[in-house]
């Protein structure tokens, strides 16, 4: 069984530029979905979006989050980047975006149906 991934990015504070922030990249199977998702801390602020790809080899799910990660691709638009470059692999995201960690940690798969693992949630802020 493949082993997920999180990579983890300190941004300084750098006004009037940059504020201080963590960007928290990662990854994570169950079964043949690949789930990427991104956490942002910025001062009160924490987010994170999640988008679920089906059929990625583990080389190919980990160049794609290493590339994210050493890109520092930002939270608004790296779904966006993600599917560009699963495009590139002739692949799309297998299920809506935007999925709460808790919801993908906690459900049970059924069988012959994975559409409740990446529902369309939205933005998860805390």
């Amino acid at each position: 069984m493949e082993q997920g991934r999180m990579y983890k990015k300190h941004l300084s504070n750098l006004p009037p530029f940059q504020e201080a922030a963590v960007l928290e990249y990662a990854m994570d199977f169950r079964g043949e979905l690949t789930r990427f998702s991104l956490r942002l801390e910025r001062g009160n602020l924490q987010q994170q979006t999640a988008l679920c790809v089906q059929g990625l080899t583990g080389e190919q799910a980990h160049s794609l989050l290493l590339y994210l990660y050493e890109n520092t691709v930002p939270a608004e638009n790296w779904e966006d980047v993600a599917e560009e470059l699963l495009s590139q692999l002739r692949m799309v995201p297998a299920l809506p975006r935007s999925v709460p960690l808790r919801q993908w940690k906690e459900e049970k798969p059924d069988e012959g149906n994975n559409s409740h693992l990446c529902g369309d949630a939205g933005l998860a802020a805390t």
